[in-house]
């Protein structure tokens, strides 16, 4: 029997946004440039050149003539990823939100999270879990199944939350204890229901299916 081989070279590259989609994002910009608020999504922060964190050495190509046009066009706030660390910097008025990664078997990674980006009539209100940059622990939120029908949701975080939790039982009706059906999906033979419970900052509630 032949066989084919594969053989894989993974490079950090650093950041490259090619002229073709530097000119999507510009068109893009111009388009909603009356809109209430902007918003960019990207891997790399485009305030930092990645030269020292590449294993090649690559900077961030294109990393200037994006911050021109984020400046250009007034973007609001800039989102992005690819550290494994949170991070706010203002500049120009524009706010550079990076999050840390949301899961990871790193044993360096020693906080994982996310953001809930508050928005009140047009502005920017919050972003931060606690200050001075840092984003939702996503370990101190748990849900522990006891079997099926029952399950206890853990809140160790310093806020309120509405956690929502995915029971799949054998096809049928179904009501929920200590909290509400966002959504129930069958095939015949499974039944989905998308429960959204509210749970108080350091406490546990168990959520049931009846």
């Amino acid at each position: 029997m032949s066989r084919i081989g594969f053989s894989y070279l993974v490079f950090n590259w650093g950041g490259y946004i090619q002229p073709e989609q530097m000119n999507w994002i510009e068109r893009d910009l111009q388009e909603y440039e009356d809109a209430e608020l902007t918003f960019m999504m990207l891997h790399h922060n485009p305030l930092w050149d990645t030269e020292n964190d590449s294993l090649l050495h690559n900077g961030y190509e294109g990393r200037e003539e994006l911050l021109t046009l984020i400046k250009t066009y007034g973007v609001d706030a800039v989102l992005a990823g690819h550290v494994h660390w949170d991070n706010i910097t203002v500049e120009n008025g524009i706010v550079y939100i990076t999050t840390t990664t949301c899961a990871s078997d790193h044993p360096d990674d020693a906080y994982w999270g996310y953001r809930l980006i508050g928005v009140d009539n047009g502005t920017i209100t919050s972003y931060n879990y606690r200050e001075p940059y840092y984003s939702i622990p996503s370990y101190r939120l748990n849900v522990t199944f006891e079997n099926e029908y029952r399950a206890t949701i853990r809140n160790d975080l310093d806020m309120d939350v509405d956690a929502h939790v995915v029971f799949t039982l054998p096809a049928g009706d179904y009501t929920v204890a200590n909290g509400g059906i966002l959504m129930e999906r069958t095939d015949g033979e499974h039944t989905e229901l998308y429960v959204v419970s509210h749970v108080d900052k350091h406490t546990e509630k168990e959520v049931y299916v009846e």
